[in-house]
């Protein structure tokens, strides 16, 4: 009996990560959508993701043109003055 199985780590790799990482960029979506501008580092401490993590899913979601960059505040996390991200402005228009 065959049964479907990774070749290589590579192959496994591939076929899972994609479903991972389009849940963060919904989680990352939705945080946004909910509670309005944040920066990268409130989104990761509010949903326990790693920034780096973070930061390229809202890349992901940028190139989508799901999100863009806000204007600069204070984290409250970090205490720096970051960009934050948003929901675009025509998006907004719609809500």
């Amino acid at each position: 009996m065959k049964i479907a199985q990774a070749d290589t780590a590579i192959d496994c790799y591939h076929s899972t990560v994609p479903h991972f990482s389009g849940h963060q960029r919904d989680k990352v979506l939705r945080h946004i959508e909910q509670r309005g501008p944040a920066t990268l580092s409130e989104i990761a401490a509010a949903l326990s993701i790693p920034p780096g993590t973070v930061s390229a899913r809202a890349t992901e979601l940028r190139n989508a043109g799901l999100l863009e960059w806000g204007g600069r505040r204070e984290s409250i996390v970090s205490g720096v003055t970051c960009k934050t991200l948003r929901l675009p402005r025509r998006q907004l228009e719609l809500c």
